[in-house]
């Protein structure tokens, strides 16, 4: 469709566009320890030269320990996150447990699960939940071949409350990672402004036998929500409305 009238008639219109659709360039949040690379040691018995974790191998809270030969035990299984139960950091490269490796570097988070005990990570991140953002979360799921296929929980919190989450919201494929990707809008009015942002990644499946599931290359971004105020609203009719005035006076 053609626009009559000056330039800037044409510019206001575009700027109505602009606040009806919304903005949808996003901002990354900074993570710790995003892909579980962060890991390193210096047992010969679990790391190489390097310090990175062996082929086979993971590091676990020594309570939830059951294979000390390829388990190192440390307090603090992923650093930057939380684990509860079961849960921590492995490296599954070049194993039959998976087809294709980490997708991002070589070491991956896992969460084990049995009947009603779940392994999960969690982190709180350093900023809050701001007015008028989307917030999207994408983390690469996988599930382990050669065994059951896990259920697996993938969550936003508001303080201690759910603000989004997906339940095997996509199937997996054991030995491949799949993208699970939720998001969350705050608008006016909500409690969610100003608490702070926490990631939780677990095992919810609650399978006769043991299962593991697998995290890596969490990423949150976010953008201007796409559903503008009411305010906002206001302001793009009135610009449309002062668009069709001018093109009046122009015919």
């Amino acid at each position: 469709m053609k626009i009559f009238g000056p330039p800037s008639t044409s510019l206001s219109f575009a700027c109505g566009i602009t606040l009806l659709a919304g903005i949808t360039l996003g901002d990354d949040i900074a993570i710790v320890n995003p892909s579980f690379e962060d890991l390193t040691g210096t047992a010969p018995a679990h790391f190489d030269s390097s310090g990175k974790l062996l082929a086979g191998h993971a590091a676990i809270n020594p309570i939830y320990s059951f294979n000390p030969s390829l388990e190192y035990q440390t307090s603090v299984p992923a650093p930057g996150w939380q684990t509860s139960n079961a849960a921590g950091t492995l490296n599954y490269s070049g194993t039959p447990k998976l087809t294709t490796g980490a997708t991002d570097g070589q070491d991956v988070a896992f969460a084990n699960g049995f009947q009603n005990q779940h392994g999960s990570l969690s982190q709180v991140l350093g900023v809050n939940y701001q007015f008028g953002l989307t917030y999207q979360l994408q983390v690469d799921v996988s599930s382990v071949i050669g065994e059951p296929v896990a259920g697996y929980t993938v969550s936003l919190y508001s303080g201690n409350i759910v603000l989004a989450s997906a339940v095997d919201s996509i199937s997996i494929t054991p030995g491949l990672f799949s993208t699970v990707t939720i998001s969350a809008s705050i608008y006016g009015g909500s409690p969610s402004i100003g608490q702070p942002i926490s990631i939780v990644l677990a095992n919810s499946g609650n399978a006769g036998s043991g299962t593991q599931v697998l995290f890596d290359n969490v990423k949150l971004t976010t953008a201007v929500s796409s559903v503008p105020e009411p305010s906002t609203w206001m302001l793009a009719a009135i610009g449309v409305l002062g668009l069709i005035g001018v093109g009046r006076r122009v015919r």
